[in-house]
């Protein structure tokens, strides 16, 4: 009993310094090949998702990512193990690599910080390989799937465009484990307006980020690992005279 218990808080120590921590090292990111290909975890991957593969976090974890050569940042969930080349330690979707400016050089140096660390175990442990698709159930619209910790919400001030249509769905699929959701404060016809956009905003909303449809390229704050956040952050925004919509991202 007292070994267990020994073993238990030694865990919680590690997982607490793992959080603490702000690492650094070279990422890159999958070819679009691997678009629509399985992940060691199941999960179906998608290059227009913010996803990464790690061999050092577990499943769920959300990373900060900042490409030390420009200060560019997105936000990544891990989901895959990764990536299989010794110098580097985290391969990032095509969505992620685009958000830091990493498409052309393929390979930067970049800061890591952990928002929340996930409670799935390494995804590089291939006996969980179909956990993902039997665990994962319909989600009940209003009804937020179980999660892990979510990372803290952001500031906010100044204003913004006013948001399209909120009936209107992004496409999400398949349906991961775990969620995320954005606080959709603009959206544009043209891919390069939003980018504009994006650019003036800066972080007086929090992080941006933006998805594109068939439509629209839709700009959000976040992404939040729960609905209730989301929810929080446009009440936020609001008492800024900023309107937002919450829409689940991925």
């Amino acid at each position: 009993m007292k070994n267990a218990i020994a073993l238990f808080a030694l865990l919680l120590c590690m997982t607490a310094g793992l959080q603490a921590q702000k690492l650094s090292g070279k990422a890159s990111y999958y070819a679009d090949r691997f678009h629509g290909r399985p992940t060691s975890t199941g999960e179906t991957y998608d290059k227009n998702a913010y996803t990464a593969a790690s061999m050092e976090f577990p499943v769920g974890t959300v990373l900060r990512v900042t490409n030390v050569a420009n200060n560019q940042v997105t936000q990544v969930r891990v989901n895959d193990c990764g990536p299989h080349h010794p110098d580097r330690f985290l391969d990032l979707s095509r969505a992620a690599a685009e958000q830091i400016g990493l498409l052309r050089a393929g390979v930067a140096v970049v800061n890591l910080e952990v928002l929340a660390m996930g409670t799935e175990g390494l995804a590089c442990d291939r006996s969980k390989q179909t956990r993902v698709a039997t665990k994962t159930t319909p989600v009940t619209p209003g009804v937020s799937p179980p999660v892990a910790t979510p990372p803290s919400t952001y500031g906010a001030t100044a204003k913004a465009q006013q948001p399209a249509d909120p009936n209107a769905s992004l496409p999400t699929g398949n349906d991961p484990i775990f969620y995320l959701y954005g606080v959709q404060i603009a959206a544009y016809g043209k891919t390069n307006n939003a980018s504009e956009f994006m650019l003036k905003t800066g972080d007086e909303h929090g992080f941006l980020f933006k998805r594109t449809d068939a439509k629209l390229t839709r700009v959000f704050v976040g992404p939040f690992l729960t609905e209730e956040d989301a929810k929080a952050k446009v009440a936020e925004l609001k008492s800024k005279k900023v309107n937002g919509i919450v829409r689940r991202v991925q």
